[in-house]
């Protein structure tokens, strides 16, 4: 799956913000001897407030990816069978789901169908899938501040000292 996008672990809830390119992406600026780090800034203004985070240079702070795939059809029947017009098999992923239907998210393939057979026709539904992953853990980062400028860079986990 291309197209890998971070987001800080504390964000991730059932409405997660748009993860972004880079955990730098993150970084607001300076708040004093530290540097402000986004939140949810789809939110309300407390919301803002409170899902941004402040760290000081050196501290880590854990991050999260995200792949998005792409859109498919698939044809699934009630005896739990299956066929993509397209043709293939269906990419492998953490995540599957009928678009903004959190009531369809599966974490396999296999559970996708199972659930999505249970209200199928005989004859089959055609569905729209979409599949992405999420990292299976949270991934540490410094942050680091050169010249005024900052930036995060992985590390280790057992070397990280999280916030």
């Amino acid at each position: 799956m291309p197209n890998r996008k971070w987001m800080p672990s504390h964000l991730q809830d059932e409405q997660v913000p748009p993860p972004r390119d880079s955990p730098s992406d993150w970084i607001i600026g300076p708040a004093g001897d530290c540097w402000l780090i986004a939140g949810d800034e789809s939110a309300d203004a407390e919301g803002r407030e409170n899902s941004r985070r402040a760290i000081a240079p050196g501290e880590t702070l854990d991050f999260d990816w995200n792949e998005a795939g792409e859109d498919f059809e698939a044809l699934i029947r009630a005896d739990g069978t299956f066929e993509l017009p397209a043709g293939g098999e269906p990419p492998e992923a953490t995540h599957y789901w009928i678009p903004y239907d959190s009531d369809t998210m599966a974490f396999s393939w296999k559970d996708f169908v199972a659930a999505q057979a249970q209200v199928a026709s005989a004859d089959g539904d055609l569905v729209e899938v979409e599949a992405y992953s999420w990292s299976e853990a949270p991934v540490p980062h410094r942050l680091v501040v050169e010249n005024g400028a900052a930036r995060f860079e992985p590390v280790e986990a057992e070397a990280a000292a999280h916030v």
